[in-house]
């Protein structure tokens, strides 16, 4: 079965936690959309949900209805996000929603997206990459937070890792 053409693609712009939404035409004028939830910076791929069948006025209702964070996002980088969310929880051995399953075709073939360099990126700049050393103590940290039940809460530790570039870029700045 082919991907069916894209009708939106929707991501909240701040950096950290990522809302995604992908929106697919069917051919019978209505659509099917998945909605991702993906902590960058700590846990991953936190929550999903979805339709095979909205029709293009409730799904526009329901996006009218989103927090201004939401723009027009890239479907590529939307799936390296989620592709980079997913093998954050299971490095972690964190629970995948199931219903990722029901909807993941909507994002179409996450095999061929290709996710490079460390688990986690830069908190700058989102890209580059953090040294193996940073990446266990991120890793180590959020294990702690979800036991003791504080991710995504005001008690959640917060942390705040940058790659070589950055790190160098705010150094210059503070010499200024």
């Amino acid at each position: 079965m082919g991907e069916l053409p894209l009708y939106k693609v929707l991501m909240t712009t701040p950096k950290g936690s990522r809302s995604i939404v992908i929106a697919r035409e069917k051919e019978n004028g209505n659509l099917q959309f998945i909605s991702v939830l993906v902590d960058e910076w700590k846990m991953g791929l936190k929550d999903c949900f979805g339709s095979h069948d909205i029709s293009k006025k409730e799904f526009n209702k329901l996006v009218a209805r989103l927090p201004s964070s939401y723009a027009d996002a890239d479907l590529n980088e939307c799936k390296e996000i989620i592709k980079r969310g997913i093998l954050i929880a299971e490095t972690l051995d964190l629970r995948i929603p199931r219903e990722l399953r029901e909807f993941k075709h909507i994002l179409g073939d996450l095999d061929k997206v290709e996710v490079t360099g460390s688990l986690y990126k830069c908190f700058e700049c989102g890209k580059g990459d953090l040294s193996e050393d940073v990446v266990e103590q991120i890793k180590e940290v959020t294990l702690q937070d979800i036991a003791a039940g504080v991710c995504g809460s005001e008690g959640e530790t917060m942390l705040y890792s940058v790659c070589d570039k950055c790190g160098e870029k705010e150094e210059e700045e503070e010499e200024e």
